[in-house]
């Protein structure tokens, strides 16, 4: 378990866990996932403790099924299973601004992301979420191919645009190893 959540004792928790857990197709976006982007903004952010993040991290990708965008949704389940004293307007901003949207704040997309700044971590999670597409969709594997390439590619224009605006050290340094290591190398393979 992480140390940087405050979350684990409180009921939202095992029903996210529940919800990162039930549903068909879950190879990338599941509660492991979860878990290692705790860890990340603990261990390798050094992150301030923030409820808004918190939440925005547990219930990020609390939907992910057949029926399109899981921000949107993922935000509503947050809405319907956290309480109104809860920060629910920040989190829910974070998920929905996800890595194209409002980088002003980078730590969930950067968060969200971490997994392509480690060549090791970035294979396994380019297969991982290859995997996810093919169990939820219908498509053959050169549109995967293509669709993850695209989805690489904007995320490379997306921090390469937001980079001159991150100030903070860390963030910093992981949205150019983002951009730099893993993303174009896997761009080169895919």
């Amino acid at each position: 378990m992480t140390r940087w959540t405050r979350l684990s004792r409180d009921p939202i928790w095992e029903v996210a866990r529940v919800a990162h857990r039930r549903r068909y197709g879950r190879v990338y976006h599941d509660f492991d996932r979860v878990l290692r982007l705790y860890d990340r903004a603990d261990r390798v952010l050094d992150l301030p403790y923030d409820r808004a993040l918190d939440l925005a991290i547990l219930s990020h990708s609390s939907i992910v099924d057949f029926d399109g965008d899981r921000r949107p949704r993922s935000a509503a389940w947050l809405r319907a299973h956290a309480g109104p004293e809860e920060p629910l307007s920040t989190a829910s901003r974070m998920i929905l601004n996800g890595p194209y949207q409002d980088l002003s704040d980078p730590r969930l997309p950067l968060l969200e992301l971490s997994d392509l700044a480690d060549p090791e971590a970035a294979a396994q999670a380019i297969s991982d979420m290859t995997d996810q597409v093919r169990l939820l969709t219908r498509m053959s594997p050169d549109e995967i191919r293509s669709e993850i390439r695209a989805e690489l590619a904007r995320i490379r224009r997306a921090l390469n645009a937001a980079l001159p605006r991150i100030r903070e050290p860390a963030l910093r340094d992981l949205a150019q190893r983002i951009i730099s290591g893993s993303v174009q190398k896997h761009l080169d393979n895919l």
